[in-house]
């Protein structure tokens, strides 16, 4: 609004300048106000973050579905997770037959419905206790018994 109505009275080039000012405090605003909630929102630094701080988590095989994703791999320091696309879910499910205990990081909705339903009965998912955004992660594990009824939350 400025260079358009300080454009007749400016020269040329400092109407540029005036332009350009205005569209880097336009980008200034949101790398501020919008990109830190575009973050907490779609980033899976956290919830990846949390799964170096178990003990147990550090050791286990990591497995991606339906797609990978570049910050688990960053963010756990390792290069040898395992990415299953959705026409490898039964591969994906032969592997933790094998290996029965995995951490993984599933695509919400879809996917994940997809996955519990083709994965057997003796093992479980266990999804982490603080799950937000696209992706939720877990880990898969034989099934524990039960000696007393234990209340699920759906």
């Amino acid at each position: 609004a400025v260079a358009v109505h300080c454009g007749k009275r400016l020269s040329a080039p400092a109407s540029w300048l005036a332009c350009v000012g205005a569209l880097f405090l336009i980008q200034l605003g949101a790398v501020y106000h919008l990109l830190p909630d575009y973050n907490r929102r779609f980033s899976l630094r956290g919830q990846v973050r949390r799964q170096l701080q178990r003990p147990l988590g550090q050791h286990l095989p990591v497995l991606c579905y339906p797609r990978g994703w570049d910050s688990v791999r960053f963010y756990l320091r390792r290069d040898d997770v395992a990415v299953y696309g959705e026409a490898e879910l039964r591969e994906m499910i032969e592997r933790l037959k094998e290996e029965q205990r995995a951490l993984l990081f599933v695509k919400r909705d879809g996917p994940l419905r997809r996955f519990l339903s083709a994965l057997p009965g003796w093992l479980e998912f266990i999804p982490d206790a603080q799950q937000r955004g696209n992706v939720v992660v877990g880990m898969v594990r034989p099934r524990q018994r039960q000696t007393e009824p234990r209340l699920v939350h759906r």
